[in-house]
């Protein structure tokens, strides 16, 4: 087995491949050099980045972008858009004026938040596929792709793996994991995962899923979280009222075939209540649901 740890996107990184018919290092490195380029093409923390240069023309004028962010950011318009949707790609106004997760996270005003909500409306996304642009209408605009990219990173660095002869490996990007085949040290069995507890420290897991090409993301309040005026506030914003979602749930959890499936509908679907949640999950092919609530009860729809 040969591990590659990184600290990017704000978290930390590990790539393991126990089986391979190639260059199990020159496989790792190429994954590392993907990560990097995501970071610089997609990252909206960093005014260098080319997400970033579209989000700085607001209101000014259209961006020519690459086909793989163009493609990324039309995918999450689309699912945006969705009725009872609580994925909104707009949202990166509101992201940076709560700033949860950073040393200067704070609570807003609440007539702050009503401005920025002005500038969230995911249809003043204007896209033209042809030449590949990206315009937002109105200055202050920003896109915010947290809720998706990292499933699209896995989902392509497991298609390369794989076409490059990796028959064993795992991919966990933070909140994503993906798995390649069976764990080739356990004779070919699946991959056990582990399910944080999100009620308890880092590290401790309420249960484990036996997995075999498949990915698992977890969306939770309990990571990037501040607490003002004794009350708690967690980093996973409400669209339609530019407020930390109030739920029950503490974590939602979506087993898929792809991590960039599991990336939508964990970010579709965190915030409703779990009667909702239950019902999609159960008239939608090709994926599984776990959920915790805030005292620790878990909600199975994984077989």
């Amino acid at each position: 087995m040969t591990t590659k740890h990184l600290q990017l996107m704000g978290t930390i990184i590990s790539l393991t491949i126990q089986q391979s018919t190639g260059d199990v290092h020159e496989e790792l490195n190429w994954a590392a050099q993907q990560l990097r380029h995501f970071e610089a093409v997609f990252s909206a923390n960093d005014d260098r980045s080319l997400l970033m240069k579209i989000n700085a023309n607001a209101g000014k004028r259209a961006v020519v972008v690459p086909r793989e962010l163009f493609w990324l950011i039309e995918v999450g318009k689309r699912y945006s858009l969705f009725d009872q949707s609580n994925l909104n790609i707009a949202i990166g106004p509101l992201v940076k004026l709560w700033h949860i997760g950073f040393k200067d996270a704070h609570l807003p005003s609440d007539q702050a938040i009503k401005e920025k909500m002005k500038l969230t409306d995911p249809h003043d996304i204007f896209l033209d596929a042809q030449h590949s642009r990206v315009y937002l209408a109105k200055s202050g605009m920003e896109i915010d792709l947290g809720a998706l990219a990292k499933g699209y990173f896995a989902d392509l660095i497991a298609k390369g793996w794989r076409h490059d002869g990796v028959t064993s490996g795992m991919i966990n990007l933070g909140g994503n994991v993906v798995v390649i085949g069976g764990n080739a040290r356990a004779q070919n069995r699946p991959w056990v995962v582990g399910l944080q507890d999100p009620t308890k420290p880092m590290g401790q897991c309420i249960r484990t899923l036996s997995l075999k090409d498949r990915s698992i993301v977890t969306s939770g309040i309990n990571q990037r979280n501040f607490t003002a005026h004794h009350h708690f506030y967690h980093h996973l914003l409400d669209p339609t009222t530019g407020y930390p979602f109030t739920t029950d749930l503490a974590s939602l959890s979506i087993i898929s075939r792809d991590s960039l499936t599991g990336e939508l509908w964990t970010s579709i679907l965190f915030g409703h209540d779990w009667s909702y949640i239950e019902q999609v999950v159960r008239q939608t092919a090709g994926i599984q649901a776990i959920a915790i609530d805030r005292d620790g009860r878990m909600r199975n729809l994984f077989d």
